[in-house]
């Protein structure tokens, strides 16, 4: 049976947090060899967006760590000031198996390895994922609820025969977004018996098809955000990405797989108050193995730059 956990991680401008970087590591961080895996096994994520909808200019990365490039500090706020409020963060997982065995991923600078991997497991009890699916599903896909509501709104012109879709959307069909069109509500291909990017299933039919569906925001507010089975999709810009921790050996933590899948989004709001201010992080995950774990914790690992590296708060 699965599990699914959900997290949900706001970060603000001004954080109470504290952190502490590895000792001597200089702040312009390299990656190095210990990163080389077997060809045939999943690679580190290469994938690298930004969420830039408000007043943060925050990157995001396709394996489990966010707010930097691999070297140099990216959550910008104020926006264009170069000025940067975070160095890096990551999601840190960790519970206790039926033997009593340790299983654990976490990140940090990647200088020591790599504890996540892009794309979903197989739902078969066996969490397994392979180099093919890893690099299919090394990307992110970026969306704007704007685009959504005119897409719904075409949808549901198209559905009344009392409304003239020429009139109202002239030539919307040939300029449907892509981000619509190619969203993975089955996977990148379609190829998936089940929902991977939540999407309202207009139809019913379990398949998501960008003439029928639509991309999940709540729009018409019909969904209650604490009920964990509801998969909606957060603010009015939203990255959302898939990745897993049994990709590969788990070379950052030395620790055992999960077996975790998490779909992670990235969000922000356009707003003209605090939260114009502030991204989100959601995650939905899914324990794809077998066992089952007791004593199960979720962190985030963060290392602010307020001031400076040297007096992090």
């Amino acid at each position: 049976m699965k599990r699914v956990y959900l997290l949900l991680l706001s970060t603000a401008f001004a954080l109470p947090l504290s952190a502490r970087e590895v000792q001597g590591a200089n702040k312009t961080t390299q990656t190095t060899g210990s990163m080389k895996t077997v060809e045939e096994l999943c690679q580190p994520s290469k994938a690298q967006s930004d969420l830039s909808i408000n007043n943060v200019r925050a990157t995001i990365l396709g394996g489990g760590d966010m707010w930097w490039d691999l070297n140099t500090a990216r959550y910008e706020v104020p926006k264009g000031s170069n000025k940067h409020s975070m160095f890096a963060g990551s999601l840190w997982l960790g519970g206790v198996d039926e033997g009593n065995q340790l299983k654990l991923a976490a990140m940090t600078y990647r200088q020591a390895g790599n504890d996540y991997w892009p794309g979903p497991l197989t739902s078969d009890g066996t969490a397994s994922t392979n180099k093919e699916i890893c690099d299919k599903y090394d990307r992110h896909w970026i969306i704007y609820r704007e685009e959504v509501d005119i897409h719904k709104a075409w949808l549901e012109c198209l559905d009344d025969p009392n409304c003239d879709e020429t009139e109202l959307f002239p030539g919307y069909e040939s300029q449907i977004p892509e981000s619509i069109k190619d969203w993975p509500g089955n996977g990148v291909d379609g190829e998936l018996p089940y929902q991977l990017a939540p999407f309202i299933d207009r139809d019913g039919d379990g398949v998501y098809d960008y003439l029928v569906d639509y991309p999940a925001y709540d729009i018409d507010k019909e969904y209650d955000c604490r009920d964990k089975e509801t998969d909606v999709l957060y603010g009015d810009q939203t990255i959302w990405w898939v990745y897993n921790d049994r990709g590969n050996v788990h070379t950052e933590s030395q620790a055992g797989a999960l077996g975790f899948e998490i779909r992670a989004q990235a969000f922000a709001f356009s707003t003209n108050d605090e939260v114009n201010n502030m991204t989100f992080n959601n995650y939905r995950i899914i324990n794809r193995s077998t066992f089952r774990l007791t004593n199960t914790y979720f962190s985030t690992w963060f290392d602010p730059d307020l001031g400076n590296y040297t007096d992090d708060i």
